[in-house]
Protein backbone atom coordinates (compact mmCIF):
# COMPACT_ATOMS: atom_id res chain seq x y z
CA UNK A 1 0.00 0.00 0.00
CA UNK A 2 1.33 3.41 -0.98
CA UNK A 3 1.70 6.11 1.61
CA UNK A 4 0.53 9.62 0.76
CA UNK A 5 1.79 12.87 2.19
CA UNK A 6 -1.12 14.61 3.89
CA UNK A 7 0.64 17.95 3.62
CA UNK A 8 1.37 20.21 0.67
CA UNK A 9 5.02 21.11 0.24
CA UNK A 10 7.08 23.52 -1.82
CA UNK A 11 10.70 24.47 -2.28
CA UNK A 12 9.86 27.56 -4.33
CA UNK A 13 10.71 30.62 -2.22
CA UNK A 14 8.45 33.14 -4.04
CA UNK A 15 5.51 30.80 -3.40
CA UNK A 16 6.41 30.54 0.29
CA UNK A 17 6.68 34.34 0.58
CA UNK A 18 3.32 34.84 -1.17
CA UNK A 19 1.60 32.38 1.16
CA UNK A 20 3.21 33.99 4.20
CA UNK A 21 2.14 37.46 3.04
CA UNK A 22 -1.42 36.10 2.91
CA UNK A 23 -1.39 34.56 6.39
CA UNK A 24 -0.49 30.96 5.53
CA UNK A 25 2.60 29.72 7.36
CA UNK A 26 4.46 26.42 7.04
CA UNK A 27 3.60 23.79 9.60
CA UNK A 28 7.04 22.24 9.15
CA UNK A 29 10.34 23.28 7.56
CA UNK A 30 13.22 20.95 6.78
CA UNK A 31 16.57 21.40 5.07
CA UNK A 32 18.16 18.46 3.25
CA UNK A 33 21.44 18.94 1.38
CA UNK A 34 20.97 22.70 1.46
CA UNK A 35 17.45 22.59 -0.03
CA UNK A 36 14.69 24.03 2.17
CA UNK A 37 11.28 22.37 1.98
CA UNK A 38 8.22 24.12 3.43
CA UNK A 39 5.27 21.92 4.37
CA UNK A 40 1.74 23.22 4.82
CA UNK A 41 -1.45 21.72 6.19
CA UNK A 42 -3.80 21.27 3.23
CA UNK A 43 -6.81 23.59 3.24
CA UNK A 44 -9.16 25.17 0.73
CA UNK A 45 -7.63 28.59 1.51
CA UNK A 46 -4.14 27.27 0.73
CA UNK A 47 -5.20 25.99 -2.67
CA UNK A 48 -7.20 29.14 -3.43
CA UNK A 49 -4.07 31.22 -2.81
CA UNK A 50 -1.90 28.87 -4.87
CA UNK A 51 -4.32 29.17 -7.79
CA UNK A 52 -4.17 32.95 -7.58
CA UNK A 53 -0.37 32.92 -7.23
CA UNK A 54 0.13 30.82 -10.36
CA UNK A 55 -2.47 32.70 -12.43
CA UNK A 56 -0.78 35.99 -11.56
CA UNK A 57 2.68 34.61 -12.34
CA UNK A 58 1.62 33.02 -15.61
CA UNK A 59 -0.26 35.94 -17.14
CA UNK A 60 0.69 38.96 -15.09
CA UNK A 61 -1.86 40.44 -12.70
CA UNK A 62 -5.14 39.05 -14.07
CA UNK A 63 -7.54 40.67 -11.60
CA UNK A 64 -10.73 39.53 -13.36
CA UNK A 65 -9.76 35.84 -13.36
CA UNK A 66 -8.52 36.10 -9.77
CA UNK A 67 -11.88 37.53 -8.67
CA UNK A 68 -13.69 34.66 -10.42
CA UNK A 69 -11.59 32.11 -8.52
CA UNK A 70 -12.25 33.86 -5.21
CA UNK A 71 -16.00 34.01 -5.96
CA UNK A 72 -16.12 30.33 -6.94
CA UNK A 73 -14.16 29.26 -3.86
CA UNK A 74 -16.46 31.32 -1.64
CA UNK A 75 -19.57 29.80 -3.25
CA UNK A 76 -18.17 26.29 -2.76
CA UNK A 77 -17.52 26.98 0.93
CA UNK A 78 -21.02 28.41 1.43
CA UNK A 79 -22.59 25.32 -0.18
CA UNK A 80 -20.64 23.04 2.17
CA UNK A 81 -21.75 24.90 5.31
CA UNK A 82 -25.45 25.19 4.43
Amino acid sequence: MKKFDKEYFTQYTPEKIYLQNNGIYPSFVKVINGVTTYKYTKSSRLFELLAIFYIDNKRGDNKCERQNIQKNCYEQCVKKTT
